[in-house]
């Protein structure tokens, strides 16, 4: 029996010892692409949901967390007298006016007059 030699990309021109080499164009590619379509885009559909599963289990190589530190000023002041009695928004405004205008404050001022 005789061995039934394949023809190979790469033959020998008869008289010439320079090799010819069969090349492959993109429209070859795009033929053999569309022949085995059927075969490819399950394989590709199942490794990339695998690989999907695979790095939503890995555990994050970064972590971050936030911490606040409060520092003591060094001087502390006791007095009463150090307060700062200007308006500085427009918030502190309308708040000193609700203030002002509470029942509250109506009551300390009757409750001060005298008849």
């Amino acid at each position: 029996m005789s061995a039934v030699q394949k023809p190979s990309p790469v033959t020998k021109v008869a008289g010439r010892e320079e090799e010819i080499v069969e090349r492959r164009t993109l429209r070859d590619y795009y033929i053999i692409l569309r022949e085995r379509l059927w075969i490819a885009l399950p394989l590709a559909l199942v490794v990339s949901i695998g690989m999907a599963y695979y790095q939503s289990r890995a555990i994050p190589l970064y972590r971050s967390a936030a911490t606040l530190q409060i520092e003591k000023p060094e001087k502390v002041v006791t007095t009463v007298d150090v307060v700062e009695t200007g308006i500085n928004s427009d918030v502190e405004l309308n708040t000193y006016l609700q203030v002002i205008a509470s029942a509250k404050m109506r009551n300390r001022v009757q409750d001060s007059l005298t008849p």
